[in-house]
């Protein structure tokens, strides 16, 4: 019987996870969303989806932001040139001449 009891209390420590000095804010807000209907209280199964969400989202979210402004900031040089264009008139020498 003993043994059986040292077998569970070891499984348990081995899933066991304390975390310390949680601003009281941020826990109110983990304690509801794990208390929602999909988690029902089981905290380390919200634990997993929000470190899952977290992996998923911002590393790649962030990443496609910088490209996302990249492609932006070559439309707005583009456009910047052809307007530069349309305000230079081009001679028949060759000369263009700003209006």
């Amino acid at each position: 019987m003993n043994e059986q009891i040292e077998q569970i209390r070891e499984k348990i420590t081995q899933t066991k996870l304390v975390i310390s000095r949680v601003p009281k804010n941020t826990r109110e807000r983990f304690l509801v969303i794990a208390s929602d209907d999909e988690f029902c209280g089981d905290y380390g199964m919200a634990l997993k989806f929000l470190v899952d969400l977290y992996m998923g989202l911002v590393p790649t979210g962030l990443e496609h932001v910088e490209q996302e402004i990249q492609l932006l900031k070559t439309e707005v040089s583009q456009l910047r040139n052809s307007l530069e264009q349309k305000d230079d008139k081009k001679m028949m020498n060759g000369r263009s001449v700003k209006r």
